[in-house]
């Protein structure tokens, strides 16, 4: 079991495309964040963390648009790793019809489907229509494990207000 929250550092993640900043509305008051792109992408190695078959695994992830940008699809995906095969490999899709565009924080969650050692995960988020121009914001990664009371959280400003079970 593992978890990482990101409230004052990186944690480890390579911050080369998606660093470590204070981020309004974060569950942590900090995040890994991407900003005015069409692809992102940040990973952690040198793990070694057991799981087994329908271990939960989850992540929490915000996207938002300018005005400006255009509309399109943005897909975020959390893989988790054991010597380059995936334990677990989970996406989540997001529709941009309307700019300005706020996703609210949202939940990425699945399962293992396989038994193993997780050596290595890896966030990324794109614009599926390479034209749309996006930032994101990426929290609370939980690997083999649930996040302290579920998944049940508050979205943030931008988002629906109010609790939302997921």
């Amino acid at each position: 079991m593992a978890n990482y929250t990101f409230p004052s550092n990186s944690q480890g993640w390579d911050e080369a495309v998606m660093p470590w900043t204070i981020a309004d509305g974060s569950p942590s008051l900090g995040c890994l964040r991407g900003a005015g792109g069409g692809s992102f992408s940040t990973g952690l190695s040198e793990l070694s963390i057991p799981v087994a078959v329908d271990d939960p695994i989850s992540c929490r992830v915000r996207f938002t648009a300018a005005e400006d940008a255009n509309p399109g699809t943005l897909r975020a995906r959390l893989r988790a790793q054991e010597l380059g095969g995936d334990l677990a490999d989970i996406i989540e899709e997001r529709s941009v019809l309307t700019l300005p565009y706020d996703s609210g924080w949202f939940i990425v969650s699945g399962v293992f489907t396989g038994t193993g050692t997780v050596d290595a995960l890896a966030f990324n988020a794109l614009a599926v229509e390479a034209e749309t121009t996006f930032d994101v914001a990426f929290d609370f990664v939980y690997v083999a494990e649930a996040p302290p009371g579920g998944f049940t959280f508050t979205r943030s400003a931008g988002g629906v207000p109010g609790a939302v079970a997921i």
